[in-house]
Formats: structure tokens, sequence, C-alpha cells
């Protein structure tokens, strides 16, 4: 199945991701990395990230899905154009690759995720390592688990894309 995409490296966009979060969080981030980093495309040039503006704090503290999954995932369903039969199975691997390992890839405090919510994951990590919402290491586990979300899509990604 054909769809707009390249090969990208995992670790650039998702470093991209983690260095945008501080302005924008985490949905945001996720979303407006994935697309930038396509944004040769025409198909990807005006798709404003602000669409996932609202997804911080698992939309808006009502405790949602987890913000770095919610945004990546709209930047995979848009770049496979909704298709249920090609997105459904990609999702499917992304989630579980995410579940079978402790997160974040690239901080020194991980956990396993509970569930896909903004609360259970950070509560699990607040519960294991201490320190409140405002926390330095509770952010910085939110703009690492922001960027292990998004490398993990992108290896998703380049994978279906290179099978063709």
């Amino acid at each position: 199945m054909k769809f707009l995409y390249k090969i990208l490296d995992p670790d650039v966009v998702g470093k991209a991701a983690y260095d945008k979060f501080p302005k924008f969080k985490c949905a945001q981030s996720a979303f407006e990395a994935i697309i930038e980093a396509l944004s040769d495309f025409e198909k990807y040039k005006n798709v404003p990230s602000s669409i996932y503006s609202y997804g911080k704090a698992g939309i808006y503290a009502w405790d949602g899905t987890c913000g770095a999954i919610n945004g990546t995932l709209g930047a995979v369903s848009l770049i496979l154009d909704g298709k249920d039969e090609i997105l459904k199975p990609t999702v499917d691997k992304i989630l579980n690759k995410l579940y079978s390992e402790e997160l974040p890839f690239n901080f020194d405090k991980k956990i396993k995720l509970p569930n896909l919510t903004c609360g259970g994951i950070v509560f699990r990590f607040l519960k294991k390592y201490g320190g409140d919402l405002n926390s330095k290491d509770r952010i910085e586990f939110c703009k690492n688990l922001t960027y292990s979300v998004v490398k993990t899509a992108i290896e998703v990604l380049n994978e279906l894309y290179m099978k063709g």
C-alpha cells in the first residue's frame, strides 16, 4: 500500500518532539515533530499542530489518553490517510512495542506503561520515584516519554514504508 512518507531518522524526530515539549507539551510536540519532518511533501505543509493543543496532561487534566501517544497516533493516522486496514495494525504494533518496553528509552527512571492514560502513567512514575506533578523529574519523564513514543512510531512507519 502506498502512502506519502519517506524514511526518517527515529532519533532525530524523537529529539525534535523532546525539544518542542517545553513550548507545546506532549501531544502537540509529538504531532508537530512528525509532521515537520515530512513538510517537504505538500500534504503536510499547512497542517496546524494546534489541533493537538488540547492534549496536554491527558486532555487538560481530564485523565485522557497520554498526549505523547495521542499526538503521535494522530500524525500516524494522517500519514496513513486514516485507512483502517493499514492504520489499525500499525497502531497495534506501535502500542504493543510501547507496552513491551520499560519507558522512556533515554531516561534513567523507567516504568512499564500501566495503561494509555496520562494519569495512570504519570502516577505510576510518581509512585515509583516520588515527587509531584511539577517536579523536574516528572517533567523530564514526560519529555522523554514523548521522545520514546515518537521514536517508536517512526521505527514502525519506516518498516512499513520499506515493505512497500
